[in-house]
């Protein structure tokens, strides 16, 4: 089950995930998705794809710029 967060909420995600990667380092690494079609699939499933060897594999973060909070 995928879960769908508004552009804002990845503001707080990404916030969780750098107090996470914080409190985790120097082991924790921090890991894109690279591979064609990546817009249609979920993350889990680009990672059990590429655990069987097609389409994807580790790659750079993409990062991007979102407004904090909903624009109206």
């Amino acid at each position: 089950m995928a879960t769908n967060f508004g552009s804002w909420e990845h503001v707080n995600v990404q916030r969780g995930i750098d107090a996470y990667l914080a409190e985790h380092s120097p082991d924790a690494a921090w890991f894109g998705v690279a591979g064609s079609g990546r817009g249609h699939q979920d993350v889990v499933d680009m990672l059990s794809t590429a655990g069987q060897g097609h389409g994807f594999q580790l790659g750079a973060v993409d990062y991007t710029t979102v407004a904090p909070a909903p624009t109206r």
